[in-house]
C-alpha cells in the first residue's frame, strides 16, 4: 500500500513540476526537492576532458617543477643554508600551474 502511494505521489509530482525537480516521497515536509541534472553529451565530454586534462597537467607540471627545482638548486644563486628550497617551491607551483593549464586545454579540446 505504501509503495503504490509513493509511486502515485511521485507520478503526480513529476507531472506537476518542471523537468528536473522531483519532490522526495520519503520526506515529511513537502518543500524538500531532489534536483536531477542531466548534462547534454557535449557538456559531459567537456567536463570529462577537463578532469582528464587536469590529471595529465598535474603530472607534467610536477615533473617540470622537479626539473626547475634541480636547476635552481644547482645554480650559484641558490641559498646554501636552506638546501632543497628549490624543490619545495617549484614542485607544488608546477603542479598547480600544470593542473590549471591541463584542465583548460582538456575542456577546450573535448
Amino acid at each position: 500500500m505504501t509503495l503504490s502511494f509513493a509511486a502515485a505521489t511521485l507520478a503526480k509530482a513529476q507531472a506537476a513540476t518542471p523537468s528536473g525537480v522531483v519532490p522526495r516521497p520519503d520526506s515529511a515536509s513537502s518543500d524538500s526537492v531532489v534536483r536531477r541534472v542531466a548534462y547534454p553529451p557535449e557538456e559531459h565530454h567537456r567536463i570529462h576532458g577537463a578532469f582528464k586534462g587536469a590529471g595529465v597537467g598535474f603530472l607534467i607540471g610536477a615533473a617540470a617543477g622537479v626539473v626547475a627545482g634541480y636547476c635552481f638548486e644547482s645554480s650559484a644563486d641558490a641559498p646554501r643554508d636552506m638546501p632543497g628550497l628549490g624543490y619545495v617551491l617549484m614542485i607544488p607551483a608546477g603542479a598547480v600551474v600544470g593542473t590549471l593549464f591541463g584542465a583548460a586545454i582538456g575542456a577546450i579540446q573535448h
